[in-house]
């Protein structure tokens, strides 16, 4: 196999992971192998999250989620890989969260990262601060820059904060890949 091969297979491999008895919160993910950007957000439902079927019609928020990606010069098939956070409560999962993701930052090695709920950016980044708090600080985890935005879903009911959602992916890319900033402004 090769070794972009084996790395998508321990990618998704530990994507479909599921944390131990007790621990309600299933981790699911996908995207490009070679993402330069990871978003980790919740997922919709309680079932691991799939890539969309090519031609089939997507939801509402993966839509606008697509839509920012696109802006950004991403899809999930080149540049972005998508992890989702599933949880029934909010329980002692945070630790065995916070390792799930290291990992996937070690293997991914992206250029940035999106966090994009309350529980990813609690358990990525440690810290008991509400994701609103976080905004628009400069942030890192395992030397990456890391963003703080909104969920897509949140998105959708409140138009006034998509402004402030586009201000998040641009300072992204401006950290990531700032000769492109200039096209893109």
């Amino acid at each position: 196999l090769s070794i972009r091969r084996q790395r998508q297979m321990c990618i998704r491999d530990r994507a479909q992971a599921v944390l131990p008895e007790g621990e309600s919160r299933v981790l699911s993910g996908h995207g490009d192998a070679q993402a330069r950007w990871l978003f980790i957000g919740d997922a919709p439902s309680d079932a691991p999250v799939a890539a969309p079927v090519a031609g089939g019609r997507a939801a509402p928020a993966e839509q606008l989620l697509d839509n920012m990606l696109r802006a950004c010069g991403l899809s999930r098939q080149a540049g972005a890989f998508l992890a989702y956070t599933h949880h029934a409560t909010q329980d002692a999962a945070g630790s065995q969260g916070h390792a799930w993701m290291a990992r996937l930052v070690e293997l991914l090695q992206p250029r940035v990262i999106v966090l994009m709920s309350r529980y990813a950016t609690q358990s990525l980044l440690q810290t008991p601060v509400a994701p609103g708090r976080l905004r628009g600080q400069a942030l890192e985890a395992f030397g990456i820059p890391v963003v703080v935005s909104y969920p897509p879903s949140l998105l959708l009911g409140k138009a006034d904060q998509k402004a402030k959602a586009w201000a998040d992916l641009l300072s992204l890319i401006h950290i990531s890949e700032p000769t492109r900033l200039r096209r893109i402004s």
